[in-house]
C-alpha cells in the first residue's frame, strides 16, 4: 500500500517555436444588431428571454424610453456561458455605455 502525504512539482513548460504565425484576435466579430448606438440601440445579455422582457419593465419603470426590439441567442456564448441571450433595445434613452451617469466623477471622496 502505497500513501502519499504531499508532493510538490516543480517544473518548466516549453512551448514549440511558432516563428511568424498570426495571432487570433482575443475578441469575437461584433455584428451590427450587437452594439450599442447612443440614442439610438442599446444591447444586454441576459440568462434567459424572459429576463430580457423583466429588463424592459425596469426600463420603463425608470422612464427611459427604451423597448424591447428582438431577443437573440448569444452567438459568443460556445457553451457553459451564463449569458445565453442578447436582449436589443431601441429608443432615444439608449447609451453607448451604462458607465456614462458620471456617477464617478463627484469630488465627493
Amino acid at each position: 500500500m502505497l500513501i502519499l502525504v504531499g508532493l510538490a512539482v516543480v517544473g518548466v513548460v516549453l512551448l514549440p517555436n511558432l516563428g511568424n504565425a498570426p495571432t487570433q484576435p482575443n475578441t469575437f466579430p461584433i455584428a451590427p444588431h450587437e452594439v450599442n448606438i447612443p440614442e439610438q440601440q442599446e444591447v444586454h445579455g441576459a440568462t434567459s428571454a424572459a429576463a430580457c422582457q423583466q429588463m424592459e419593465r425596469t426600463f420603463i419603470l425608470q422612464g427611459r424610453n427604451l423597448r424591447l426590439k428582438e431577443i437573440r441567442r448569444n452567438d459568443a456564448n460556445k457553451g457553459g456561458g451564463v449569458l445565453t441571450h442578447l436582449c436589443v433595445f431601441e429608443g432615444t434613452d439608449a447609451q453607448d455605455s451604462y458607465f456614462q451617469d458620471r456617477r464617478y466623477e463627484t469630488e465627493s471622496w
